[in-house]
């Protein structure tokens, strides 16, 4: 028997749950068997303790699930057993020095104070995305349901066979749903062949090894959307019914200062004050469920495009459905909002759950409210969930039927597939919270590959057991990779306390240095103050008016005016570092500017006017200096126009000789091939 620990970090708290395992070489095309021995819980999340130090973060955080942990394992195994901890929502939310940080506090803490193996951290110490937590969700499904087995008596020797011809009919995998708060998303795999090959880009490999050392590979595609929750799609039908109000209508019809607002989601006179833009606007509910689904239809923005069909909503196409064969299992608010409210969870039967809705909705509120003290609702449901309720039923029905394209069981009896067959018995969706008294939760997920891992290849040639997206996936989460990296959010930049100090102490030292060069070389700040202006003094020969000057500092751009032609002004305007990009040189390899002078770039008296030449050469087209020639293959970054003054540069007569790298400027997204 062997052990793990998956630290599930949530954004309300952290799990640690204590997973045994072994393998059984007499079931060789089934999955190691695993059951969970211990589950511990601690709060706030641990996205809260982004700013403590180590001492505090073990102590307020990690010790009650070390020591849970530490006695459901045999001590003479705490050495061989491994801690994973996965944080999901909330930690994502973090800027990502603080994300980072905390992470590299946890695995120094866990190291410290565990004798649990926690490296390499980058492995042990993760924040997985929406695609991986679906991916863990549907494995911990299919594997508690016994549909990730191979067949015996056609896969005897447990080679892991298991293409779709080759694969029994009870054993096609359930599709995955899951709905929570902020997102939702979905992972199945396709049963007809065409549609894996077809989408096989878009789609995930995910590798078990059996008990054999065989490996069986499954083709998933998995969805997250983010802002598609049930909270989330709440909050933007709120915004929509404020936004929709035209402007310069009083609708404040009780005088109160509050905007009145009639809501077709919210059961019969139920009220919610709710603010927006600083008014505030009360809500009545007129429990209308038909007309709360022609509200929410457009929050699934099915207009947006895709970039193949068929398309599903929100711009993200998928492999066709055949919910002949294809059945699949919602959790989390799919089986919440059924269970609680309606008691209808387990098979989804659409007439059923429309007609309970729809009493629901239209119930007053008084009366919803009287049996909510009486416990007619069950001692789960707080008042606060009672009050979405309408709205997250009303939000499933418009999730299941019109963005996934789910028939109407129900109301239509039979459902046919593409070979005109009637469906089998099984319903093509349930909801669930358990299987068969097991807690289905995506940290089992994550437990199945990991012992599925630790079982010994047949074959020296096999790949590893994981998880490997496919090549559009794979440029996608890139360029998102890069994006986050070129233009980091503003949240990111902290200032603390030490950076500060760091800073004062470079400028002190920058100021001394400056101070000892001056004194040294001009004997006083009246010498060199008197030379430096003797030498950048500007002479204006052809015009007096000193607010002609052509202003070209870091940071700013202006046009050239009327002293240069379209052509020769490049385009009318400079621009700077934030808008001129190098994908933008090739169409500027030679600018001409015509009868400028030369600018002198230094004086006799060591203090120069003008910053050396950057990626720009010089006077070689006609001899006299007037041409110039950009050189993109030298500049690596977006660029601007220095500082440039002279006593001899000319109004009319401009020569901007010099420019430089912009200060701390970033590689542009379209420039990365260079």
């Amino acid at each position: 028997m062997k052990y793990a620990i998956i630290i599930d970090a949530g954004s309300s708290g952290s799990r640690a749950l204590v997973y045994a395992f072994q393998t059984d070489p007499a079931q060789p095309t089934k999955l190691p068997a695993i059951r969970q021995i211990s589950n511990t819980k601690v709060k706030p999340g641990l996205s809260t303790h982004s700013g403590d130090t180590q001492d505090h973060l073990w102590r307020d955080h990690f010790q009650e699930l070390i020591d849970s942990a530490r006695q459901a394992i045999p001590i003479n195994l705490h050495r061989e057993t491994p801690i994973f901890l996965q944080a999901t929502a909330g930690m994502r939310l973090l800027p990502t020095s603080k994300r980072s940080q905390l992470l590299e506090n946890t695995c120094k803490t866990l190291s410290k104070h565990t004798e649990f193996i926690i490296t390499p951290c980058e492995e042990h110490v993760q924040v997985i995305d929406g695609d991986t937590e679906g991916i863990y969700g549907w494995i911990a499904l299919n594997y508690l349901t016994h549909k990730l087995d191979g067949d015996e008596d056609k896969d005897n020797d447990g080679d892991g066979d298991n293409s779709v011809s080759n694969r029994r009919k009870d054993l096609t995998p359930y599709g995955f749903m899951d709905m929570g708060g902020a997102s939702t998303q979905l992972a199945f795999v396709p049963t007809r062949e065409d549609q894996i090959e077809q989408h096989d880009d878009d789609m995930y490999k995910v590798t078990l090894r059996n008990n054999a050392g065989n490996d069986v590979d499954w083709s998933v595609f998995v969805s997250s959307w983010l802002g598609f929750g049930a909270n989330e799609a709440r909050n933007r039908q709120l915004d929509a019914l404020v936004n929709a109000l035209p402007t310069g209508v009083d609708y404040d019809k009780d005088g109160d200062g509050k905007m009145d607002l009639t809501d077709p989601c919210s059961p019969v006179g139920m009220k919610t004050d709710v603010k927006y833009k600083d008014q505030i606007f009360t809500v009545t509910g007129s429990g209308e469920y038909e007309g709360c689904l022609k509200t929410i239809y457009p929050l699934l923005l099915k207009h947006l495009p895709c970039e193949s069909e068929p398309c599903l909503f929100n711009g993200v196409h998928a492999p066709s459905f055949d919910f002949s064969a294809e059945k699949f299992v919602g959790v989390s608010e799919y089986w919440y909002t059924a269970n609680d409210v309606f008691k209808l969870s387990g098979d989804y039967n659409y007439k059923d759950f429309e007609r309970a809705t729809q009493e629901f909705c239209s119930t007053s509120w008084d009366v919803i409210e009287e049996r909510f003290v009486n416990r007619e609702y069950g001692e789960n449901l707080t008042m606060d969930l009672l009050k979405t309720s309408c709205f997250k039923a009303s939000w499933i029905v418009n999730v299941l039927h019109e963005g996934f394209g789910m028939p109407r069981l129900g109301l239509d009896d039979t459902v046919d597939n593409d070979k005109g067959e009637p469906q089998d018995d099984e319903p093509i969706f349930k909801s669930v919270n358990n299987v068969d008294g097991h807690e289905l939760s995506w940290t089992l997920g994550k437990m199945v590959l990991y012992a599925s891992s630790q079982i010994p290849s047949v074959d020296n040639n096999a790949g590893e057991v994981g998880i490997v997206p496919g090549s559009t996936i794979l440029k996608l989460k890139q360029n998102q990779k890069d994006h986050s990296q070129v233009r980091p959010s503003n949240l990111d930049v902290e200032v603390s306390s030490h950076s500060v100090l760091v800073t004062f102490s470079m400028f002190s030292l920058m100021a001394f240095v400056f101070y000892y060069y001056v004194i040294s070389k001009h004997g006083s700040f009246q010498k060199f103050w008197h030379r430096l202006r003797t030498n950048c003094k500007t002479e204006f020969t052809n015009r007096g008016d000193s607010d002609e000057w052509i202003n070209l500092e870091e940071g700013r751009g202006r046009s050239l005016g009327h002293h240069m032609s379209s052509t020769d002004s490049l385009e009318g305007t400079l621009r700077t570092r934030s808008t001129m990009n190098l994908h933008e040189l090739p169409s500027m390899r030679s600018v001409s500017v015509p009868n400028s002078p030369k600018i002198n770039s230094s004086s006799s008296n060591g203090v120069s006017c003008v910053p050396s030449a950057g990626s720009l050469s010089a006077g070689a087209g006609n001899g006299n200096g007037n041409d110039f020639s950009f050189q993109p293959d030298q500049l690596k970054h977006s660029f601007t126009y220095s500082s440039f003054r002279d006593h001899t540069a000319k109004i009319g007569k401009f020569n901007p000789v010099n420019f430089k790298l912009g200060n701390g400027s970033n590689a542009s997204l379209k420039s990365s091939n260079n």
